[in-house]
C-alpha cells in the first residue's frame, strides 16, 4: 500500500514540531518549574488545576531587585 503525500507531510510536520519543541525546552527549561504535556485532556486539566492550586498556596519569591 503506497504512502500518501498527506501522510508524508504530516510526518515531516510532526518531526519539525518535535525538533522545535526540543530546542525550546533546552533553551528555556530553566525558567519553568513544571511542564504539562497534553496527551489526554481530562488528565491535563486536572494537572493544570493542581498546579494552579499549588502556586496559589505555596510561598513565592522574586529577587529584591525586581521589587524595588
Amino acid at each position: 500500500m503506497p504512502v500518501s503525500l498527506s501522510a508524508c507531510v504530516m510526518d515531516e510536520s510532526l518531526q519539525r514540531l518535535q525538533k522545535e519543541s526540543e530546542i525550546l525546552q533546552k533553551t528555556y527549561a530553566h525558567y519553568f518549574d513544571m511542564t504539562i504535556i497534553n496527551n489526554e485532556i481530562d488528565e491535563t486539566i486536572q494537572h493544570l488545576e493542581e498546579s494552579m492550586d499549588l502556586v496559589c498556596t505555596s510561598s513565592q519569591w522574586v529577587p529584591v531587585s525586581w521589587v524595588y
